[in-house]
């Protein structure tokens, strides 16, 4: 406790002195920790001791913000540069289980095998100590609970062994993510970033626990289960750990003892439970006090807590705050079996983004990454503007995953960014822009009646979440039209760009105090984006990525010949002439193969006709699941209603309309529309598809009357066979004898059946009317051996038919 009183007082009379100094103070402590490690590895000892004075100087010290390459002092008189190491991220699955203590204790091990075998550093140099970020992850609202006590403790004790001290192990609690993409707009809504359980175990067993500002600590509440046993095993593993006071400690277990800050009487601040509290008052110590836990109740810190009480740096910012602390030359997402430093290079060239590109794309990312092991993709965007707003915001969320796919993204800018493409970029690990270029800014936007701005503005934020990234910023520089402005931390000096609905829905609001207003209408130039930490380098030639990221070989993502073939065929096939012929002639000729038994040649080429139809339209983005869904479903209905239950009911009105809705849709790539440019797609669709119908009630009409008269056409249907004229005198002289007789039906007529004349029972048809059985018919035609009938007389009302025999002799007579 004598130590973590001492940095207190320190920090205490650091916030009393401002603002200013509290920033310069910071930056000499980082700058001494720095220093004082290479220079005991030199064995300069004496030279220490005397640096350690000079900390009032630290606010001249010429020391690297963003990856601390190297320190000097006054001028140019360089006295130890210090190398870099990269920094590796590993996420520890919550709550934590053996299985997770295995997976990490590897993925730890397997780290610092491959920084020992890292080359040395140029004569003079210092490796800097590498780092183990090690992540918790809180996405779903998980927290830690359920977490294995024994697992912990053993994780907790191996993090603390003495041949790990070579290694920066640092705890970091995340933002909110997972359960909304607007996590942290929508209050109601809201993902929490919690830490509890005896995860807290594994936390205070690192040398910091960081916290996003959006994260907080929870007490073990029901995982404590022997609080005694509990408190001296965190209390040990604390000690070596973050340095926790034991009543902090012990607040988190236990917290019937709750928490108090006292201000003694000598000067010191203490965090003492309540007993310890009492005894101070009874010494006569006690200046002044403040419950920072009750008693009995849930213990609950959140970030800026810790950061007041000590117990915790500042809170982290976003993802680029986090990468600035670590000091570090890349921060590297690890996952066990993963060599961070052996690249498998792959590039891929975006140059004219939309639907297609985005599906081969995707195909071939997959397959080299099965074949090839990729875990690193650099995405060199060259669209200038040719996008396709919905493929870039596919492509942005994609290539924004791939983190968790264990693959690292670097956006290459040769020529700046605007729009969707700016969010593309921000969707990567890294970015890389060319010098004297802008990034972000006004941009067209491809639709109107403001659609395209809120899908831009829900896609930064998608994007945002993911990255651990200010929303605020990232639809500021891809729309160019919204206002943010500077906010400054008053506690801690740090920067954020805003907008006022971003600041609004802070937690910690009243912290930040605005400043002036960020034009980003045209952007930022390349060396304001690298200040702001937008771009992570600056180069003159992007292409040298080679020598940038120290590879040996990198593949450039190609489309195959089939891949081009296909795509041709499917750009062809869903030009809307193209598709609109396709349907009238697939329709022709199913009208041809419904006329005739069997399935012949014209049942072939309609399949052929309309299948090439739906795969072209799904191809280029327009067509999925729902429109052949529905077009199969409504084809279904429609032959049910035809040769199951003839008439015109439900089955065929819904089967129709269900057919037009999808061939409506398969040709655009909405369902309801929203802008004008979207009525204006569906206008021309309905029309197409109205008139393709009409092309198929000509086409039924060809069929009937002129079909058979045609030189090549009439092969494709079956004629009825010729009759000899003696046949057709003896077919005349069977039924002819039946023209104008009355009968009854036996049998329903759908449209054909069996009708009893007298005793005589013939096979009839209707002119597609349907009968019930047991109503009264009359012959209007005979035609060789076809009987056509027609209904009279009511349909009957009772369960016994008029006697036939009775109603054959009164046409009779």
């Amino acid at each position: 406790m004598g130590d973590w009183n001492t940095m207190h007082d320190s920090s205490t009379c650091t916030e009393s002195s401002g603002q200013a100094t509290s920033g310069r103070s910071a930056a000499g402590r980082r700058f001494l920790q720095r220093l004082s490690l290479a220079l005991a590895m030199l064995g300069l000892a004496a030279a220490a001791s005397h640096l350690s004075a000079t900390l009032g100087l630290s606010a001249t010290l010429g020391l690297s913000a963003t990856l601390g390459l190297s320190a000097t002092l006054g001028n140019s008189n360089r006295l130890v540069e210090v190398q870099a190491a990269p920094s590796v991220r590993l996420k520890v699955t919550l709550p934590i289980s053996e299985a997770v203590d295995r997976q990490l204790r590897a993925g730890i091990e397997q780290a610092i095998k491959q920084w020992e075998s890292r080359p040395s550093g140029e004569p003079g140099q210092v490796q800097a100590r590498p780092t183990v970020l090690l992540e918790f992850d809180t996405s779903n609202n998980l927290n830690g609970r359920g977490s294995n006590f024994e697992s912990c403790l053993g994780l907790a004790r191996y993090l603390q062994r003495p041949e790990l001290r070579q290694v920066r192990i640092l705890a970091y609690i995340p933002p909110p993510t997972g359960l909304s993409a607007l996590a942290g707009r929508d209050r109601a809504a809201v993902a929490k970033s919690e830490l509890s359980g005896h995860a807290l175990l594994v936390a205070l067993a690192c040398e910091q626990i960081w916290l996003d500002s959006n994260a907080s600590l929870v007490g073990l509440g029901a995982d404590s289960t022997d609080p005694e046993l509990e408190k001296s095993s965190y209390d040990l593993i604390a000690k070596r750990g973050v340095q926790w006071p034991p009543a902090a400690v012990a607040a988190l277990v236990d917290p019937q003892g709750g928490l108090y800050r006292v201000n003694r009487a000598d000067g010191k601040v203490v965090l003492v439970d309540r007993s310890g509290r009492e005894a101070v008052n009874q010494e006569g110590q006690e200046v002044s006090s403040e419950e920072l836990a009750r008693p009995g109740a849930e213990t609950r810190w959140t970030a800026g807590d810790l950061a007041t009480w000590g117990l915790a740096p500042p809170p982290i910012i976003n993802r680029d705050d986090l990468v600035a602390r670590l000091e570090t030359d890349r921060l590297v997402d690890f996952t066990l079996g993963q060599q961070f430093e052996k690249w498998s290079a792959a590039l891929l060239r975006v140059e004219h983004l939309d639907d297609e590109f985005l599906g081969w794309a995707t195909r071939s990312l997959n397959a080299d990454r099965i074949a090839n092991g990729t875990n690193i993709l650099f995405v060199r965007i060259d669209t200038l503007g040719g996008y396709d707003l919905s493929a870039a915001g596919q492509l942005a969320l994609m290539i924004a995953d791939l983190q968790e796919q264990g693959v690292r993204t670097v956006a290459l800018l040769p020529n700046g960014a605007k729009g969707g493409e700016t969010i593309v970029a921000l969707a990567c690990d890294e970015i890389v822009l060319a010098q004297d270029r802008r990034f972000g800014g006004n941009v067209t936007l491809p639709l109107d009646d403001g659609t395209a701005s809120a899908d831009l503005l829900s896609l930064a934020q998608a994007v945002a979440e993911r990255k651990g990234r200010d929303w605020s910023l990232v639809a500021a520089l891809a729309l160019g039209n919204l206002q943010t402005f500077e906010y400054r931390q008053r506690q801690t000096g740090a920067v954020r760009i805003l907008s006022e609905e971003q600041h609004r829905d802070l937690i910690d609001r009243d912290d930040w105090q605005r400043g002036m207003e960020i034009p980003l209408a045209s952007g930022l130039t390349a060396d304001e984006a690298k200040q702001r930490r937008v771009v992570d380098q600056v180069v003159d030639d992007v292409d040298q990525i080679a020598a940038l990221y120290r590879l040996e070989d990198y593949r450039t993502l190609q489309p195959t010949f089939s891949d081009r073939t296909v795509q041709r065929i499917a750009r062809f096939v869903s030009r809307p002439g193209i598709s609109h012929l396709l349907l009238m002639f697939g329709f022709f000729m199913l009208m041809i193969e419904l006329s005739s038994p069997g399935l012949g040649i014209p049942g072939f080429v309609a399949a052929c006709c309309l299948s090439l139809f739906f795969w072209g339209n799904y191809l280029a983005g327009s067509a999925g699941a729902l429109e052949i869904i529905l077009f199969m479903l409504g084809l279904a209905f429609v032959l049910i209603e035809v040769f199951v239950v003839p008439g015109f009911g439900l089955f065929g009105i819904g089967g129709g309309l269900m057919i037009m809705a999808s061939l409506v849709l398969a040709g655009q790539n909405f369902i309801v529309p929203h802008s004008s440019g979207d009525w204006n797609t569906l206008a021309w669709n309905l029309t197409s598809v109205l008139g393709a119908m009409a092309g198929i009630f000509g086409a039924t009409l060809f069929i009937h009357y002129y079909m058979d008269s045609v030189p090549v056409l009439n092969r494709l249907i079956l004629k009825p066979p010729s009759v000899a004229p003696e046949l057709v005198v003896e077919a005349d002289s069977r039924y002819g004898h039946l023209q104008g007789r009355h009968g009854i039906a036996i049998t329903p007529l759908i449209p054909s059946g069996k009708v009893r004349f007298g005793t005589e029972v013939v096979s009839v048809v209707t002119d597609g009317a349907f009968v019930d059985s047991g109503r009264e018919v009359q012959v209007y035609e005979v035609l060789d051996t076809i009987v056509k009938v027609e209904a009279v007389g009511p349909s009957p009302t009772g369960t016994t038919a008029a006697s036939p025999l009775g109603t054959d002799d009164q046409a009779t007579s």
